[in-house]
């Protein structure tokens, strides 16, 4: 056995005195005070935005985003705002769009070690290559030109074709959204800086499951790999790009789609979905399959067009199902609405009867419904939460007698949007709504608190009439023509359709104005009386309000100010403000609701405080301004 003898100097070595590192230091700090304060005194300069840019949206799919899974977070409640108002403009100058996400087959031997750990039905390999969980969030608005990625592990960047598409693109920077912070973001930050990106991450538009995890990473991102900006900087600057194309300096940016050379100029194309990279994209069959070439006398530009890179022909009015869209309106020319007494405004105060018909295990459903409760997050499938189940009991067993007591004792009007069920599970609250039926009135919230938006036709007519026939039983209505619905969120395409079948004249199914509207379904006229997201206590809830009783009213009354000095400059209107049981009728909340019923009655015969069907049957009776449709 031969031993080799190296000495120190011939590697030329020098060894000086050890010296103790620095301990690590603490703090009682939470990370979020942490990072609050590296932002503020930022220790090191920016990568800052290079010349061209993508957007990487990271895994924003059901199993992360929709409350029916236990594996879901919510940190910023507009998170898919700005992640689609930042996708719209990137395409808007030709800059790239990418969206992953994570699933796996039926084996999860395609998750590797990483899936491991767990196997529970919401542990990661769990989530199946075309299952629900696989699915992106439905609020996002994903174009066919965009790139969708299927991935195994954290990194967007591990086994995908990213790189490739980036480098054709000319691409030195990428924006990073999505989540979560703790793994898959941070894991594609550091890969996006080791292949040499500049690296962005928008703050409001990442998420993770507590404020630790998110903001402790956010604050070690910040220092060492990525840009960590408010979303407002990253907007302001793709917006900075956008005036730059306008002007006519597309060209100038490299790898900038370029109109004169790109093969796709004359080309006949299709916007059937296509998944780069993922032959399974959940996405696909949510999204265009209508085909068309460009319109006579145009060609392909950045920032035009129908879907930012080339101009389509659009389809016929005929062939869009639905209602058709009227983005003029009135234009300002409002018709005297002649409210009674002459008021220079119509209020409507609606509070939404929800509990008892959320989706609960009660009524065999497979999760528990936790929107609009005070933060609480659904365990997913196949676990009650009975912590949620509670706060929505509050506002059945509490809010709604708190919220009456105010009304009875104004002798206050109030509409009642009523699931139909939830009357039903509660005899007392009917019985009392049936005891005051000349001041309470009831707008039909369907018959379950369920989305409409995708629910077939047939199944959705079916609910139309369960919920008509569960409502002449409990509250004794009679009069469907001027019942009225409203559906939870929006509308199907086949919804307002139905309703004029079923006998409705009226509907609220839309935030587009502050006036009741004349719609035609089958060439017969149909009234559409707007209802509002802004004037809401679900704020309250979100947390994109104040979570104080005077912002509530503050909030509310700046509406009702704008309001009247339009009414009494001689345009009168109508003004909704939707309250909920579980929320406004918490004590810490329901003082704003008192101040801002005696600030309504302030104004005596000014404002109609009124029920929604009386507005319907108004509208009905005096046809302001001539404008029903003969």
């Amino acid at each position: 056995m031969v031993f080799l003898r190296i000495a120190v100097g011939r590697l030329g070595r020098q060894f000086s005195t050890f010296v103790q590192p620095a301990q690590m230091e603490t703090t009682q700090k939470t990370a979020k005070m942490i990072f609050n304060d590296v932002m503020s005194n930022p220790a090191r300069k920016r990568f800052g935005f290079g010349k061209k840019a993508a957007i990487v949206n990271v895994d924003i799919q059901k199993a992360y985003t929709s409350g029916e899974f236990k594996t879901s977070y919510m940190t910023d409640p507009r998170q898919m705002d700005y992640v689609n108002e930042l996708s719209a403009l990137a395409r808007s100058q030709g800059l790239p769009v990418i969206w992953t996400h994570v699933a796996y087959m039926e084996s999860a031997a395609d998750a590797g070690v990483w899936g491991m750990r767990t196997n529970t039905p919401d542990s990661l390999q769990n989530i199946k290559l075309g299952s629900r969980r696989a699915e992106f969030d439905d609020r996002l608005e994903i174009d066919t030109d965009d790139a969708i990625y299927l991935k195994k592990m954290p990194s967007c960047w591990h086994e995908t074709q990213l790189q490739s598409l980036l480098v054709y693109h000319g691409v030195d920077t990428v924006i990073l959204t999505g989540g979560s912070t703790s793994g898959c973001i941070r894991a594609s930050a550091v890969d996006s800086l080791s292949r040499g990106y500049r690296t962005i991450v928008p703050i409001e538009c990442v998420a993770d499951k507590h404020e630790s995890y998110h903001f402790a990473n956010l604050t070690d991102l910040s220092l060492k790999y990525a840009d960590v900006l408010p979303v407002a900087e990253v907007l302001a600057h793709l917006k900075g790009l956008q005036s730059s194309v306008s002007q006519g300096g597309a060209k100038a940016m490299p790898g900038a789609f370029d109109s004169a050379t790109s093969p796709r100029a004359k080309r006949s194309f299709s916007t059937t979905a296509q998944s780069t990279g993922s032959k399974t994209s959940p996405q696909s069959k949510g999204l265009s399959t209508k085909s068309g070439t460009l319109s006579e006398g145009l060609s392909p530009k950045v920032g035009e067009g129908g879907n930012g890179f080339i101009a389509l022909t659009p389809p016929s009015e005929a062939q869009v199902a639905g209602p058709r869209r009227d983005l003029e309106g009135y234009a300002w020319e409002y018709p005297d609405p002649k409210w009674p007494n002459g008021a220079n405004l119509a209020i409507n105060l609606v509070v939404n009867f929800e509990e008892g018909s959320e989706s609960s295990f009660h009524h065999g459903d497979n999760f528990t419904e936790s929107v609009l409760t005070d933060g609480a997050r659904s365990f997913g499938t196949g676990v009650r939460n009975i912590g949620a189940e509670s706060l929505f009991e509050y506002g059945i067993r509490v809010g709604f007698w708190r919220i009456m007591k105010m009304f009875e004792e104004r002798n206050l009007p109030v509409t009642m949007y009523a699931c139909a069920m939830a009357f039903e599970m509660l005899p007392k609250s009917a019985a009392y709504v049936r005891k005051h039926s000349d001041r309470i009135d009831i707008c039909c919230h369907g018959w379950r608190w369920w989305p409409q938006h995708n629910m077939p036709e047939e199944v959705e007519r079916e609910h139309i009439r369960l919920a008509v026939e569960s409502l002449r039983k409990t509250v004794g209505v009679t009069d469907t023509e001027h019942l009225g619905w409203y559906g939870r969120y929006a509308p199907s395409v086949n919804s307002r359709r139905l309703l004029h079948e079923a006998g409705f004249k009226y509907d609220s199914d839309s935030y587009c104005d502050d006036m009741p509207y004349w719609d035609t379904v089958d060439g017969k006229p149909h009234l559409v009386i707007p209802y509002s997201i802004q004037n809401n206590d679900a704020h309250l809830a979100y947390g994109s309000m104040p979570g104080h009783a005077d912002a509530f009213f503050e909030n509310i009354k700046n509406s009702i100010d704008t309001l009247m000095e339009e009414g009494r400059g001689g345009s009168p209107k109508m003004m909704s403000v939707g309250l909920h049981q579980r929320t406004i009728g918490h004590t810490k909340f329901a003082p704003g609701l008192k101040k801002l019923l005696d600030y309504i009655q302030s104004f005596g015969n000014e404002i109609w405080v009124t029920k929604r069907s009386d507005i319907s049957k108004h509208w009905w009776n005096t046809n302001p301004g001539g404008l029903r449709p003969r």
